[in-house]
């Protein structure tokens, strides 16, 4: 399997203190911090509101067009991202915001035994190869 990030349960996450955090704040509010959506919810969260930041700085303020201007043009990272994956998006010239990931094997789960991964081959990165849709079925 490919993963770009890690979620804070995983036993290798990339930044121990951000899913101490994300672990802490999710309890706190009553709910699973082992619930799989609740992490896939913060990750994306996280874009969600550096759209929001570039947009609210921008000439006009918070609208509609500088959301859509600032969803197409940006850079952030999340903490608990794999090493050498970046996050970005480049207007028209590059639309996907992850274009890589590290090769895992997922091993030693059975019944109520979670497995654990393990790298299984090389980075994959396609930074800035893919561009946009139209460059992918037209090759």
């Amino acid at each position: 399997m490919i993963r770009y990030y890690t979620v804070p349960t995983d036993t290798d996450a990339t930044s121990k203190a951000f899913a101490a955090f994300e672990t802490k704040t999710v309890a706190a509010a009553g709910q699973d911090p082992k619930d799989a959506q609740i992490a896939n919810g913060w990750f994306w969260g996280w874009y969600v509101v550096q759209v929001l930041k570039d947009a609210s700085v921008m000439k006009g303020g918070m609208n509609r067009a500088n959301i859509t201007i600032a969803a197409h043009q940006y850079q952030s990272q999340w903490p608990l991202m794999m090493p050498g994956v970046k996050a970005n998006t480049r207007g028209k010239l590059d639309a996907y915001p992850f274009e890589a990931g590290q090769v895992y094997r997922y091993q030693g789960a059975s019944g109520s035994n979670p497995g654990t991964f393990v790298k299984d081959g090389a980075l994959v990165n396609n930074e800035g190869g893919l561009k946009n849709w139209a460059n992918i079925i037209n090759g």
